[in-house]
């Protein structure tokens, strides 16, 4: 074997090339969150991939357009989230001229993440808070099994409120 290929093995002894773009859905990253702050990644895929999920329900795919715009929206809502956070662990050493500017950009943050979602078609209709849907304990109400499932647990009519 050749001494060109052998160096050429040590560099990458197997899998893909380097570089390599199989897995790319659409190339647009968020930036990475400060130290303390890593918790947050998990809220603001579940906030991205819901939206996409939305998109594609309604469109049946995205454009690299629509990809931008939900891009647009994390990174606003990762501003919002941020904020709160600073605000939250910091705000009682801070002067009220600080509280207040962390306010402002809470709610400047959620303004510009809801334009976003405005611009996608996103703002109206049956599109719930991802944060809701993630943490309810009611199951969706278009599920004709889980409505069957309520209506066996009701108590009958004259025992409810009996025991208390």
């Amino acid at each position: 074997m050749s001494d060109t290929i052998m160096a050429h093995n040590k560099k990458n002894p197997g899998g893909a090339p380097k570089g390599n773009k199989n897995a790319t859905r659409h190339g647009l990253r968020a930036s990475g969150l400060p130290k303390g702050c890593l918790y947050l990644q998990s809220q603001l895929t579940a906030f991205r991939s819901y939206f996409r999920h939305e998109l594609e329900a309604k469109h049946g795919t995205t454009s690299m357009y629509e990809e931008a715009v939900l891009q647009s929206a994390t990174r606003h809502e990762t501003r919002a989230l941020l904020a709160s956070r600073w605000l939250r662990i910091e705000g009682e050493d801070l002067k009220i001229e600080h509280r207040i500017t962390l306010t402002r950009e809470i709610g400047n943050a959620t303004d510009s993440r809801d334009r976003c979602l405005r611009l996608l078609g996103l703002d109206r209709g049956k599109v719930q808070n991802a944060i809701d849907v993630l943490y309810s304990d009611e199951p969706e109400p278009d599920d004709p099994a889980d409505t069957a499932d309520k209506a066996d647990r009701t108590p009958p009519k004259g025992q409810q409120g009996e025991g208390r």
